[in-house]
């Protein structure tokens, strides 16, 4: 379908602040979901007033009292004490006002003129369907980069400043340099990358003692050596013990509930929640062994791709399903805010469920709610996108000169997210079965050969690394979405 049409040059007719509300309806996902937005603001208000009526009419004598048995929730709350009933008058009139001003502007906001006509302009377009187009949007949305358009449409650039990058470079911990170089000179590795080995390796060879003075003195003092050899061997032995059978059972099923809450949103929906994991996951081994990158280079540079991938998943795309969870989500963790508390002092059964059972429900709820928090995402044009992900592009796919095959490119893409993140939350959480085999390898020995590289200083910081350029729209996505099929494959 051919998404540009005459009715497009209108947009340059419109007022400036139409042009404003806009940009605000298509970043919401059209106008169900700036209704929605103005809607959680009000609800912001309501939740406050709400508590602080809750605080008012609990009885914290009875809630501190352990010689009572568990009671319903409700037999905390004392209703019928003039002076509470006062106090909860006083905090409705001081609420009140802020409610009704948030009310008033916001049926202001959507029944004025220029959201009407921003409206009407992004329903007779079809704007919805430029989500997936983002030729499309910046001509459109963004077309220019002239002063007045400048205060809606917020562009930045941040990149790793070269000079700042050398005093960063010479300042990081000297662990992490010497671990860096560790990860590029074993190729092993590559056959034990979670997080969970790597924070092993590192509490074995690089302990906390182990900084840069260490570093230089342990080349030239037999003593420090002898200490250094002393420690690995025995951190060694004891990680050992720790991981057998069946004690690495339980180290994976924490290591699966720590995945559970910070990645749940990783199987809900198709983001790239894992990618700025920097610490040696299967992302950033690619990166560190290609460009010889230490940690802060290559979080800095995954931690910009995100927002700009996340856009090309589609995160504008947001039905009435959304904003209807987006309310459900807010309910609950405002429930689950008051539950904690209360759980936590004393004892007592909502609808015959017991205090301890919401408490270990509402926590972990809690986390999974937070995981998957809507951050705000600043629009990118292509060639800003192309120039983020200029560093993941190394294929070139000819399907992205035809702009038919635009929608099944982007669902490959959204799918090798999808994997990648799951392939990576499994490898953490089975990682604990790996330590007996990534400690038998001989470089975790007193005598290994990196003992020595460091003993007699033949193990060197690395050089800046030397970026390509290309600040091909297409071919940058493809690149990335190449690099991730590449990760999980």
């Amino acid at each position: 379908m051919n998404l540009y049409n005459k009715k497009y040059s209108k947009t340059l007719m419109l007022s400036e602040e139409s042009l404003k509300e806009l940009y605000l309806i298509w970043k919401k996902g059209g106008y169900i979901g700036l209704v929605f937005d103005k809607i959680m603001h009000l609800f912001e208000v309501i939740i406050l007033m709400t508590v602080c009526i809750i605080l008012t009419l609990l009885d914290f004598n009875k809630m501190f009292n352990t010689k009572l048995k568990e009671n319903e929730l409700f037999d905390y709350f004392i209703l019928n004490d003039s002076f509470r009933i006062w106090c909860i008058w006083c905090i409705v009139v001081f609420f009140s006002p802020f409610i009704i001003i948030q009310l008033y502007f916001t049926v202001k906001k959507l029944l004025s003129s220029n959201t009407i006509e921003a409206k009407e302009f992004y329903n007779i377009n079809h704007f919805q369907d430029f989500n997936r187009n983002w030729n499309g949007i910046s001509k459109i949305i963004a077309p220019s980069s002239s002063l007045n358009r400048k205060t809606f449409v917020r562009m930045y650039n941040n990149k790793i400043d070269p000079q700042s990058n050398l005093i960063i470079r010479s300042s990081i911990s000297w662990n992490y340099n010497l671990l860096t170089l560790l990860f590029n000179r074993y190729s092993f590795f590559k056959h034990y990358p979670s997080k969970y080995l790597i924070k092993i390796t590192q509490s074995i060879l690089f302990p906390s003692f182990f900084d840069e003075t260490f570093c230089r003195n342990v080349q030239h003092d037999s003593n420090l050596q002898k200490i250094w050899k002393n420690y690995i061997q025995a951190k060694t032995n004891e990680i050992r013990f720790l991981h057998i059978f069946p004690l690495n059972i339980l180290f994976a099923c924490y290591n699966g509930y720590l995945t559970l809450l910070k990645y749940f949103s990783s199987f809900t929906s198709k983001n790239l929640i894992l990618l700025n994991k920097y610490h040696f996951t299967k992302y950033a081994w690619l990166l560190y062994r290609k460009y010889n990158e230490l940690p802060h280079e290559t979080s800095t540079r995954l931690f910009e791709a995100i927002p700009l991938a996340q856009q090309l998943t589609g995160i504008n795309q947001k039905g009435i399903l959304f904003h209807i969870m987006r309310v459900l989500k807010i309910l609950v963790s405002g429930l689950c805010l008051i539950i904690i508390p209360l759980a936590s002092l004393t004892k007592f059964t909502f609808f015959g469920i017991s205090s301890t059972l919401l408490l270990m429900i509402a926590i972990p709820t809690i986390a999974l709610i937070y995981s998957q928090t809507y951050k705000k995402q600043t629009i990118k044009s292509p060639r800003q996108i192309a120039q983020y992900l200029q560093n993941f592009t190394k294929y070139y796919d000819e399907r992205w000169e035809n702009p038919s095959m635009e929608r099944q490119l982007l669902t490959e893409f959204e799918n090798s997210i999808f994997k990648s993140n799951l392939k990576q939350s499994l490898d953490e959480i089975i990682a604990p079965f790996y330590v007996n085999s990534l400690l038998s390898h001989n470089l975790f020995s007193s005598n290994s050969e990196l003992v020595t590289l460091i003993s007699s200083g033949e193990l060197q910081p690395l050089p800046p690394p030397q970026l390509q350029s290309n600040t091909t729209f297409t071919s940058s996505l493809h690149g990335l979405s190449a690099y991730l099929n590449l990760v999980h494959n």
